[in-house]
């Protein structure tokens, strides 16, 4: 996937008259390479988040047509609207293995939540290694055959192309199945643990 970049002055142009103006400051960084400062049209990162994820290797087309190839690093969000503030790249040679961390998406309902169990997700995303051509934009999490409380999903349980090697723990639980008083039952506790307050007693005489 393809990206067009401009060069910015930094320190005369300003993030948020940039922002006003539909583009969004971003910035390249790399092994040996100089950083670079940069700028994308907001619309074009909106496409490009949807198209990858907002991960994922691209080619930076910059104004006078270089090409580099780049990991989307790090996009920062604004909390309210969560549209785009900042984006970071780093650059990466397509002959060199790289570790990134791939976002998960859930997909099919569980059998687990028709019979009125909860499906618990605790992991969000699992860090690889791989060419930066072969790195995906995301993972897959089939969850329809969790069925009963205590059953799970874990890294292990991940089927990866053969030239991705993972790297998060194998044994670590992507998602698992658990009964919704489950979800009370710790907390109830702890109320019912704590232990009372100190009444004070009155001063002597």
């Amino acid at each position: 996937m393809e990206l067009q970049v401009q060069e910015r002055d930094k320190e005369k142009q300003r993030a948020k008259s940039l922002r006003r103006e539909g583009l969004i400051p971003a910035e390249l960084y790399g092994r040996g390479v100089q950083n670079l400062h940069l700028t994308v049209r907001q619309k074009d990162l909106v496409l490009l988040h949807r198209k990858a994820g907002g991960h994922g290797v691209v080619t930076l087309v910059t104004e006078d047509n270089r090409r580099l190839a780049a990991l989307i690093a790090e996009t920062q969000v604004d909390p309210v609207s969560g549209s785009p503030l900042h984006i970071d790249f780093h650059q990466v040679r397509m002959d060199e293995r790289i570790k990134a961390k791939v976002p998960l998406l859930f997909t099919h309902e569980a059998k687990a939540v028709k019979s009125g169990f909860l499906v618990v997700e605790t992991l969000h995303e699992i860090e690889v290694e791989s060419l930066p051509g072969n790195l995906p934009s995301r993972l897959e999490v089939n969850r329809s055959e969790l069925e009963r409380p205590g059953e799970s999903i874990y890294v292990k349980d991940m089927i990866m192309p053969a030239e991705v090697s993972i790297l998060t723990p194998l044994e670590t639980v992507i998602a698992t199945v658990i009964e919704k008083t489950a979800v009370e039952t710790p907390q109830a506790a702890a109320v019912a643990e704590s232990p009372a307050p100190a009444k004070e007693e009155a001063p002597a005489g």
